[in-house]
């Protein structure tokens, strides 16, 4: 209709389409503009293909019949020869890369030169291509053109008079139009123009009394009137038409008339989103929201094969969820700007969602360090680990590992040592690299030098990602005893009596265990970017409140949790039985 209204070619007989129309009735301020302007008109709905070299052949085509509507003048004597042959080069399809890049600015400049006056450009479906290129693999290739081919005809353009453009996504300013500042779009959530995207309620009640079948309008109403546009009610058009002309038979007529694979992907994202807090939340924990969004936002940057192969792996990720999650989700989950409490029903689930926050941040960042603690506790969390990499291929061959802590004067292959035991529950069932795996080096002759060299590496790496504690019943963690230095790094420590004692279920005399470890310190566990503290069993009740309740203090040393920015705190019911229902005034709330 805009075209029929501007064009100057056959301007006389097109006013009579426009004869007691509402435009006519408002005045000569706008019937003076019918019929007074050359016209570029083009649609790019045909330009997706499923490479980049058929997307350039398919829009070549497209402007051979756009400048074939102009070719009277555009072959005349008002161009000059260079001019020509470029034109005959559109015309014949042989214009290159380049040429077609500035194809349309071009035909408006020689348009301009013909006339003397400004042409209209009228250019719908303008994103189709975008679209196509970023469902098929060709982005960069896709946008980068059309930056130059709407961006030349847009942006760099003196002979542009007016442009309107349609499309299906909302114009990106930033990716394709960047320093365009007389752009004015105008969405499906905008009030300008928002009633002229369809028929409003009045149009359509009065299209259907002059059609003699007013009586149907309820019905019509019932079927069609399914759009809202700002604060309009909009009728699709060509279902209402369809509708009178076949006899008021409702039938689903506006039916796969577009593309719809970049609303599949959005309602993904919009799905794994909304997930997030139930699902999404424990498998990527709180702290990686920022990659997770992140992940997700290389769509709308072209990084598709990323994207993808993110979005696989957590599809993945929660199918394996939900075929091994038998113990049901959390019983209860609480959570602060800097903690979050996840009481679970069983030792088997509290290990289950210590698991899936840490498959969650490899799957994330493939390259992750972790940090590892040793003992019963987190026993159940490897389980879960090696199930998770053997049943959907969660990939540790880029990750590296930092141990906690190691027993003094131990050999790495006593059965008793550190070394043995993550080798023997973790370590030889994935596809870890050796190399990648560190721990303290129990028989090092200088402690203090060991401490040293032990930091220089976790430095080297660029410090631990994720960082994974049990905790003491003097609520100790690694082997950071109360009184402990919150200042110190990896260094000797003396073990507690009470930490001996504990421990000696695991030898066969508690004249056995080591009165010496080397353990990972206090400011290098605070300095990794996420932690998870687990715990399980009535023994630890005690220290997990000193730890969430309790002041921060040395006499407690996983106190001091309450001041990391993220963390992860996850129990078994009987662990948590003297928490209050309130931690610091935030409720606990019952999940489900």
């Amino acid at each position: 209709m805009l075209q029929y209204f501007f064009t100057l070619e056959n301007a006389k007989e097109n006013r009579e389409l426009f004869r007691g129309l509402d435009i006519e009735r408002a005045g000569e301020k706008y019937m003076g503009e019918q019929g007074t302007r050359p016209v570029v008109f083009l649609t790019l709905k045909e330009v997706q293909r499923p490479t980049y070299g058929s997307m350039l052949s398919m829009l070549s085509s497209v402007l051979q019949e756009t400048y074939a509507c102009h070719r009277h003048f555009l072959l005349s004597e008002a161009m000059d020869e260079e001019q020509k042959g470029y034109v005959r080069r559109i015309l014949g399809g042989k214009g290159t890369e380049e040429e077609l890049m500035v194809s349309l600015k071009r035909l408006m400049t020689y348009l301009e030169q013909y006339h003397g006056k400004k042409p209209v450009l009228l250019l719908d479906e303008y994103d189709a291509p975008i679209l196509s290129a970023w469902e098929n693999g060709y982005y960069k290739e896709g946008i980068d053109f059309m930056r130059g081919f709407l961006g030349s005809a847009l942006k760099t353009n003196p002979s542009l008079g007016v442009a309107v453009l349609t499309g299906v996504t909302r114009v990106s300013k930033e990716s394709i139009f960047s320093g365009l500042n007389n752009l004015k779009v105008c969405s499906v959530l905008s009030d300008v123009y928002s009633d002229i995207f369809g028929f409003t309620q009045e149009e359509a009640a009065r299209l259907m009394e002059e059609c003699g079948v007013g009586d149907k309008l309820p019905e019509l109403k019932r079927w069609y009137d399914g759009y809202r546009f700002g604060s309009q009610e909009i009728y699709n058009p060509w279902s209402v038409i369809c509708y009178i002309s076949e006899g008021c038979k409702f039938q689903r007529y506006w039916l796969n008339v577009s593309g719809n694979s970049i609303l599949k992907v959005l309602l993904e994202r919009e799905v794994l989103l909304a997930y997030e807090d139930e699902i999404l939340g424990r498998v990527v924990g709180r702290g990686n929201r920022v990659i997770l969004f992140e992940m997700l936002d290389a769509m709308t940057a072209g990084k598709v094969d990323l994207f993808q192969k993110h979005l696989g792996k957590i599809r993945h990720f929660l199918l394996w969820e939900e075929g091994m999650a038998g113990a049901g989700i959390a019983d209860f989950t609480w959570e602060s700007d800097r903690m979050r409490l996840i009481i679970t029903n069983s030792y088997e689930q509290m290990g289950f969602e210590a698991a899936n926050i840490v498959a969650g941040q490899i799957y994330l960042k493939p390259d992750s360090v972790l940090g590892l603690a040793t003992g019963s506790t987190p026993v159940s969390m490897y389980e879960r680990l090696v199930a998770v990499h053997r049943t959907v291929g969660l990939d540790f061959s880029e990750v590296t590992t930092f141990n906690l802590d190691e027993y003094i004067g131990m050999s790495s292959d006593n059965p008793q040592s550190y070394h043995y035991f993550m080798q023997d529950k973790f370590f030889r069932h994935i596809n870890i690299k050796p190399e990648n795996v560190h721990l303290p080096d129990g028989m090092a002759e200088d402690m203090e030098a060991e401490g040293e060299r032990y930091e220089k590496l976790i430095a080297a790496k660029g410090g631990i990602d994720l960082q994974v504690l049990g905790i003491g019943q003097n609520a100790h963690i690694g082997f950071n005893e109360p009184d402990v230095k919150f200042a110190a790094t990896t260094h000797k420590v003396e073990l507690d009596e009470e930490t001996i004692v504990a421990n000696s279920r695991f030898f066969n005399h508690a004249d056995e265990v080591p009165r010496y470890a080397i353990s990972m310190g206090i400011k290098t566990i605070m300095m990794a970017g996420h932690v998870i503290l687990l715990a399980n069993g009535r023994n630890k009740a005690k220290a997990v409140y000193k730890a969430l309740c309790g002041d921060v203090t040395p006499e407690a040393p996983a106190s001091i949790l309450q001041l990391h920015r993220d963390v992860a705190v996850i129990v078994d019911r009987e662990a948590a039985e003297m928490l209050p229902s309130g931690i610091r005034g935030v409720t606990i709330a019952r999940k489900g």
